[in-house]
């Protein structure tokens, strides 16, 4: 009973005295759920004892077309880049810039999105608009490569934690297996005396985003994720289907696409395009 009271003390700290929303609340609760019924193989029930956290009525800031367009102009390669995906293809910042060489299928005008989010893979439209410029990043990367190949001590780009530390050897050279916005500078790993390089830092491109928000004077809160938000915003504007968007976005669950019904009105149309493409 003390334990209980304990884990029923925990719960309700949580919504009353730290203030968190129902999505961290839930988050705590299954995890005991989980260890009670699978780990500790016992019931596990608080009945209605325990305050529950409110569901927060989030709407996400969204751009209008012509704002994006505004932070666009300020922004230069590779981040204007970036942000274009972000946008043009729904992406999270993370899947962004995890996108290697081979994930941009130019043949069939597709972007592949590995392990986003959940560990699902998708493909999203590749933005017609948006090719031409894909292809001289991929050659830029290409180039770099062939610098990078000159010095001895280059071991390639950090693989995938998936694969197996002999393919991830042999192939961290690869031209497929580069990043399609790598960092500037090279890693130095100390256990393997070899320097390897990454993809661009996140850290670097947020404060690029808010001083071009700021030049283009956008008075809204404006963050990577925006420009996600807006890509299914402006779909949605654009008539295009709920189901449709879930996908693209890689939403598990209809309910979270559905947030976005809130910030415009619409009807619906089924085939799969981007935003920079309407």
């Amino acid at each position: 009973e003390g334990r209980d009271e304990t884990r029923k003390a925990f719960l309700t700290d949580l919504a009353v005295n730290q203030h968190g929303v129902a999505s961290t609340q839930n988050q705590a609760f299954n995890a005991l759920l989980f260890l009670f019924r699978h780990i500790l193989k016992r019931d596990y029930d608080l009945k209605d004892r325990v305050v529950r956290a409110k569901m927060s009525k989030y709407i996400p800031t969204v751009l209008t077309r012509e704002e994006v367009d505004a932070v666009l102009a300020e922004l230069d390669d590779p981040f204007g880049l970036i942000v274009s995906m972000l946008y043009g293809c729904g992406l999270r910042l993370g899947e962004c810039l995890n996108l290697r060489v081979s994930d941009l299928d130019f043949g069939e005008n597709l972007v592949v999105v590995h392990d986003g989010k959940g560990k699902k893979d998708r493909s999203v439209p590749m933005p017609q608009k948006l090719k031409a410029q894909l292809e001289r990043q991929v050659a830029r990367v290409g180039k770099q490569l062939e610098r990078d190949l000159k010095s001895w001590d280059f071991g390639g780009v950090f693989m995938p934690e998936a694969l197996s530390r002999r393919r991830a050897v042999k192939e961290a050279k690869d031209f497929q297996w580069q990043w399609v916005f790598p960092s500037k500078l090279l890693t130095l790993v100390p256990k393997e005396g070899l320097y390897r390089r990454y993809h661009c830092y996140r850290q670097h491109v947020s404060p690029v985003i808010r001083k071009a928000v700021k030049k283009a004077r956008i008075p809204k809160h404006v963050t990577a994720h925006t420009f996600r938000h807006s890509f299914a915003s402006h779909l949605l504007a654009a008539n295009v289907d709920l189901r449709t968007i879930q996908d693209l976005l890689g939403h598990s669950d209809i309910k979270t696409t559905m947030i976005y019904t809130h910030t415009v009105k619409s009807r619906t149309r089924k085939e799969m395009v981007s935003p920079l493409d309407l």
